[in-house]
């Protein structure tokens, strides 16, 4: 498969490592193994949660 062929448009960085997380290139393996160990863990870490404010609640309970 040739990407001369083929247009591929992506909106969302997740989407970029799922475009080659999914590729047959043999580069992609170390990638998407980094990608799983380390950046996933690295950035799970520097996340901060969300704060909930009464706008959300009134959401989840509208939800329910």
């Amino acid at each position: 498969m040739s990407f001369e062929h083929h247009k591929v448009a992506i909106h969302y960085q997740s989407g970029f490592f799922l475009f080659l997380i999914r590729s047959n290139k043999s580069i992609v393996v170390p990638f998407a193994r980094w990608v799983i160990r380390e950046a996933i863990q690295i950035a799970m870490e520097n996340r901060k949660p969300k704060e909930v404010t009464k706008e959300d609640c009134k959401m989840m309970k509208l939800a329910s």
